[in-house]
């Protein structure tokens, strides 16, 4: 004799376009039982038997677990409103009159939301003292498949067509756009509980939104979030604009990650600066370093987009010979725009503009930095810089192992 099991409460049906589907919630404690994962299988021949789902990944779900800790522990654990997509393929169930599932047989096939279900069930089994979470009600929506008239193989495409409506036409939200939010909410949010790494990246962040404001070399080159490339119309009536918004705000960000970790083990390694006092100092020794290298090659920023100057190439090659100045300069403790011109000098190679020319005209060639296109090339680069402004020769393995 089988035995039932009450399941879920606020189940409710709904209809869109004849199509059936069931609301409601499962608690943590019930999600993992009463639920399967169908993954793909590459070998599998029967075909009512074939999955769609990709392998799970440990680590992500382990982060996601420990995220769930982390934010109940410390008080900003936000709730979590995203449905978990399930179908009722080869279950035997009944809704009850008071908003349950009484489920007699079989599994809910989860569409949407592996990581999720498998990440609650690493909470409850990993941190005991979170005594309540296994009780919280997570929603849910379950796609009622089981009675349509199919062959079984119909009811696992109309299973695999949701999975990829759902996961191809999904958008993360961009990358520039959550940073300023990060930033919004750190300036805004006593107690915003941002990690180490979330608050370098705002300070980077606020730093470029300055540099686009303030910096005669970067200043409205940068597209910032919600903004887009000027557009033909834009640029007939202001040529200008043709130069201008050519890199996005999260590629120079990046870019400054290795200055900023080198004012934090150099400069500041014996103080403790507030988030502001870095934010200020980091854009003051940015904006004297390009100061100098506009000075030397207007050009190369005035013409932006004939020039990998204030491109990829440009600002993570620039940025990593920024860095190594620094910690040449550090005893000094000057990094004025005047310390900076000392060693870019108007002879130097790179502070010709032709050296980074990416768009010669007729009978020109273009220039050594275009060579470099990757990360790995973009330090190798550096080292070419800063060999130019020195007399000694480093050697370059050298170099390069102080950079990440």
């Amino acid at each position: 004799m089988t035995t039932s099991r009450i399941i879920g409460r606020g189940i409710t049906n709904l209809l869109q376009e004849d199509n059936e589907m069931l609301t409601g919630s499962l608690q943590v404690n019930e999600i993992s039982g009463v639920t399967e994962i169908k993954y793909y299988d590459f070998n599998v021949t029967e075909s009512d038997q074939q999955g769609y789902q990709r392998p799970l990944a440990r680590r992500r779900i382990n982060s996601m677990a420990n995220g769930f800790e982390t934010s109940i522990q410390n008080g900003s654990f936000l709730p979590i409103p995203t449905s978990i997509i399930l179908s009722d393929r080869g279950v035997d169930y009944k809704v009850t009159k008071d908003g349950t599932i009484d489920l007699i047989s079989g599994r809910f096939k989860i569409i949407d939301g592996q990581h999720r279900t498998e990440s609650f069930k690493e909470v409850v089994n990993r941190f005991e003292h979170l005594t309540n979470f296994p009780t919280n009600y997570m929603p849910i929506v379950i796609l009622c498949i089981e009675k349509l008239d199919l062959t079984p193989e119909q009811k696992i495409d109309l299973e695999i067509q949701h999975f990829t409506l759902i996961n191809e036409t999904a958008k993360k939200v961009p990358v520039d756009l959550a940073l300023h939010l990060r930033s919004w909410r750190r300036n805004n949010i006593k107690d915003s509980h941002l990690t180490k790494a979330q608050i370098n990246a705002v300070i980077c962040n606020d730093v470029v939104d300055k540099l686009n404001a303030e910096c005669a070399a970067w200043n409205d080159k940068i597209i910032m979030p919600a903004m887009s490339k000027y557009n033909r119309e834009q640029c007939r009536l202001d040529e200008t604009k043709i130069h201008r918004r050519i890199v996005k705000s999260t590629s120079l960000v990046n870019s400054l990650k290795p200055v900023l970790f080198t004012l934090e083990t150099t400069v500041w390694e014996r103080s403790n600066p507030s988030v502001e006092s870095k934010i200020k100092m980091l854009f003051s020794v940015v904006n004297a370093f390009w100061g100098v290298i506009y000075d030397r090659m207007p050009e190369g920023s005035d013409f932006a987009k004939d020039h990998v100057l204030l491109k990829s190439t440009g600002a993570f090659s620039m940025h990593h010979l920024l860095a190594r100045l620094i910690r040449q300069m550090a005893e000094s403790g000057s990094f004025k725009k005047a310390d900076f011109a000392k060693f870019l000098k108007k002879d130097v190679l790179f502070l010709n503009s032709s050296y980074w020319l990416s768009n010669p005209e007729e009978g020109m060639q273009k220039g050594e930095a275009t060579k470099y296109g990757n990360m790995s090339g973009f330090k190798e680069l550096s080292v070419q810089l800063y060999n130019q402004i020195n007399d000694e020769q480093v050697d370059e393995s050298e170099l390069l192992s102080q950079f990440d």
